[in-house]
């Protein structure tokens, strides 16, 4: 069956279908964000020719394969995410310090979205049922530096409840897909029949479990990437319209100034959905050059109609895990102020590297996959930092540093020796340093003892999931 056909049951739901039609088959241009921890990302992005989302001032679109833009994704100072799917975690409006659960987080995009918002007294655990994909994720969090990122494995429908309740839960479900189809058009394939029935059933399950994982007055996210009303609106009505015992919740109005988008369907094959759906937000291909994709912010109904408020939390959440003295070891050499690693904690793992993760109690009875990023590398005798936590500290550094010329910068990267512009030594015996370009710190380095004007790089042959020297040819050529 041709595609045209696939997406003709749009047909009266779409505004000017020949548009849409259109674009569902058309190349969708590449996006990114930058965390807010990494501030240099901005001026990378517009060296390296792209320019900023009329709507969120932290995102970019249609870059050049640039020295510039490798130096920002490498550095973590870029999250490539398709534009429509930034969306939903903007809407959530989230607050430093808040907890929160994204059901279905793999490859990790929106984790890192909510990550960087809660920031370092915040805590957000990402869950997936398929541990494989989340590889994907534990590179992402040591790439862009995240140690308020607790990874879990578990079905998203079944997710276990030790009662404690999260101030916000994100519910991207498994979808059809059709939005997508930009990237990927084998999603405007023919499907069996049963197939949207399927999903919608577990897709519902999922949005039923997050109501009941948030606290009352707390923030519900359904989100998919299709079109299909069966897949959306319908599954919102049944919860809005059918919610369980004390886990009623209310369509809440997004505000995104700047993104076109239309509202929910109200109605859908003579079936009249709950009066509030237009609540809802459908971002259509056509609209502003992106992909597909739909969500609802829900609000859970608050206390004094919900008496459930126990809080349960992991007795264990500290364990093995001390706080970090920065005069001690292998933190004493770089000269960082008490202050660096406030609500922080060290996690000693037996293995190579320790763990940053951030203080506080987290949820209990979870099938844990690995809790914070890299830290301390301790493979040798000598303790020193891991390149996560030499970009983590970054400008806090006062000593155990130095300079090289922005044109070294890619052979720094593929694991060259470079000339050093300038050193500010460490302050024990180590040889080891941050190698900053500028203000940006591009990871760890060695002096050798026999020419100490040049600095032999130690950045991974492997980074964030890729090998560095094919994916850096890949970007140039």
């Amino acid at each position: 069956m041709p595609h045209d056909n696939i997406l003709e049951r749009y047909r009266d739901i779409v505004d000017d279908f020949a548009k849409f039609q259109k674009s569902c088959t058309t190349r969708q241009p590449l996006s990114c964000w930058v965390p807010a921890h990494r501030p240099w990302g901005h001026e990378l992005l517009q060296d390296s020719g792209a320019s900023r989302l009329t709507w969120k001032e932290d995102a970019f679109r249609d870059w050049t394969l640039s020295p510039a833009f490798v130096q920002a994704f490498l550095t973590g100072a870029c999250v490539i995410q398709e534009e429509a799917a930034m969306s939903p975690i903007d809407a959530l409006n989230l607050n430093a310090g808040e907890s929160v659960l994204d059901l279905c987080a793999a490859p990790g995009n929106k984790t890192a979205q909510i990550a960087s918002r809660v920031g370092w007294t915040g805590r957000v655990v990402a869950n997936d049922v398929s541990s494989s994909r989340m590889h994907v994720l534990r590179g992402l969090v040591d790439r862009v530096g995240l140690p308020n990122v607790l990874m879990s494995n578990h079905n998203a429908a079944d997710f276990p409840d030790s009662g404690f309740r999260y101030d916000a839960v994100v519910a991207d479900v498994p979808c059809s897909c059709e939005g997508t189809s930009r990237k990927n058009p084998k999603v405007l394939l023919p499907q069996h029949p049963d197939q949207r029935t399927r999903l919608a059933g577990l897709q519902e399950k999922i949005l039923r479990r997050a109501i009941r994982l948030t606290r009352p007055g707390g923030r519900i996210v359904y989100a998919t990437c299709t079109f299909a009303p069966e897949e959306n609106e319908c599954v919102l009505n049944r919860v809005l319209s059918s919610p369980e015992s004390a886990q009623e919740v209310e369509l809440q109005k997004v505000n995104l100034p700047g993104l076109s988008t239309d509202k929910g369907l109200l109605e859908w094959n003579d079936v009249r959905f709950h009066p509030t759906m237009s609540r809802a937000v459908r971002i259509w291909p056509h609209f502003q050059d992106t992909g597909g994709f739909f969500f609802g912010i829900l609000r859970k109904a608050d206390g004094n109609r919900n008496p459930e408020t126990i809080i349960s939390a992991d007795n264990d959440s500290r364990r093995e895990a001390e706080s970090i003295d920065v005069s001690n070891g292998p933190w004493s050499n770089h000269g960082l102020r008490n202050d660096t690693f406030s609500s922080l904690l060290t996690q000693t793992t037996g293995g190579k590297y320790d763990r940053l993760v951030v203080d506080g109690e987290w949820p209990g009875g979870l099938n844990e996959i690995i809790r914070g990023m890299t830290g301390l590398n301790r493979k040798s005798d000598q303790p020193r930092l891991s390149t996560s936590l030499a970009q983590f500290i970054g400008s806090a550094a006062s000593a155990g540093k130095v300079q090289i010329a922005p044109e070294n910068v890619l052979d720094y990267f593929q694991r060259q020796i470079t000339p050093v512009l300038e050193m500010t030594p460490p302050l024990g015996e180590t040889r080891f340093v941050i190698v900053f370009a500028g203000d940006i710190p591009l990871g760890l380095g060695h002096i050798p003892k026999t020419d100490e004007t040049m600095v032999e790089s130690v950045f991974p042959k492997n980074w964030g999931g890729l090998n560095v020297e094919e994916w850096i040819r890949s970007q140039l050529r």
